[in-house]
């Protein structure tokens, strides 16, 4: 594997993880995707699965 691809995997690997944290402090979906320059959908569907659901409890829109 060579180097541009593995510091693509750990750049999105850290990016998973900070998600992460943002939602387990309580922050909403809305917060993450203007963060990240994107709607809350688009940030629900990118870390789907890699995170609490990004909209809020049980998917729902905060």
């Amino acid at each position: 594997m060579d180097a541009s691809r593995v510091g693509a995997e750990e750049a999105g690997r850290l990016l998973r993880e900070a998600v992460q944290g943002v939602r387990a402090a309580g922050r909403s979906g809305e917060t993450v995707g203007r963060v990240l320059g994107m709607g809350r959908q688009a940030a629900r569907q990118r870390f789907a699965g890699a995170t609490a659901p990004v909209g809020g409890p049980a998917g729902e829109p905060r």
